[in-house]
């Protein structure tokens, strides 16, 4: 899918759901959080002309699910070329934006484009060359329990490559030695750590050099050097893909701080803000940590 030309792409709408919500939609109950963060989304929001042509735009995106809020309107521009935090506690939507903006569930109202195509109205020969362009490494691994670290590895070679049995191998055990999964290559997911689930993960999500790479909570529940470790990773990644995009969820500030070129921040299913991490945590982070752990809520939207 040819990448498409800012004269080629189609002029955006106007949004009855913009990035920076009603200010009272981050007002903080019993505290003075709310003046606050007034003061935080002005400042976020003057700069926002100055981003990059996004790779990645939800439009007004609502998706109800049935056991969760799910997303309530989110707009978001993700930079080309970024790699882009999108922070946000549990239950705010991060891994439902992350299925609507790769095509993986049908979203019920808004607009979605990637690489400046509408996914509503491609093709199917054109949302499977995406989904090659296209690599996620999930929550909690996504690997298949009954293969091998090796076979989890070279699944995509296999799926959306035409290549001999020996290209298959030399690619996946270029990944394998890279990531030094050597010795636990032959073993079942479950025979893994955490820690290891989330290498074999990285290496599947990137064997087929993805335009676009999706990082759902990659760091949840595993140790710092290891979080250290994904940092590199993904820099490295990032740098061997000129013009790529790098998306990753979390709910960890320090995560954003050290890894993103930009930050949205998404609570209750709308993006409250979105834009370079200075604007975005700059003196607002001991109020952002509330947020993320769930001490303080967003009231409902249109409340005073």
């Amino acid at each position: 899918m040819p990448p498409v030309t800012s004269a080629e792409r189609m002029p955006r709408q106007p949004s009855n759901n913009p990035v920076a919500p009603p200010t009272s939609g981050l007002s903080a109950a019993g505290t003075n959080g709310h003046s606050h963060v007034r003061r935080w989304l002005d400042a976020v929001d003057q700069d926002a002309a100055a981003a990059p042509a996004p790779a990645v735009e939800l439009r007004g995106v609502r998706k109800r699910l049935d056991h969760a809020p799910g997303l309530a309107g989110a707009d978001l521009e993700i930079p080309e070329g970024s790699i882009s935090v999108v922070l946000g506690p549990v239950g705010a939507g991060k891994t439902l934006l992350l299925k609507a903006a790769s095509g993986l569930v049908e979203i019920d109202a808004g607009e979605v484009w990637v690489g400046g195509h509408n996914l509503d109205r491609m093709r199917r020969s054109e949302v499977l060359a995406l989904r090659r362009e296209t690599g996620v490494m999930f929550q909690e691994g996504g690997l298949f329990n009954a293969m091998s670290v090796y076979e989890n590895i070279g699944f995509p070679l296999r799926q959306h490559r035409d290549l001999t049995e020996r290209e298959v191998h030399d690619l996946t055990m270029d990944q394998v030695e890279a990531l030094d999964l050597t010795p636990v290559a032959d073993l079942r997911p479950r025979e893994l750590s955490r820690a290891q689930r989330k290498l074999v993960s990285f290496a599947r999500s990137v064997i087929l050099e993805p335009r676009f790479l999706w990082c759902d909570e990659p760091d949840r529940e595993v140790p710092a050097e290891s979080i250290a470790t994904l940092i590199t990773l993904l820099r490295d990644y990032h740098r061997r893909q000129p013009g790529g995009t790098v998306v990753v969820l979390s709910r960890d500030l320090d995560l954003a701080r050290r890894l993103g070129d930009h930050v949205a921040v998404l609570l209750e299913g709308r993006v409250v803000a979105s834009g370079r991490p200075d604007q975005v945590l700059g003196g607002r982070q001991e109020l952002l940590r509330r947020y993320l752990s769930g001490k303080l809520r967003a009231p409902a939207q249109g409340s005073r």
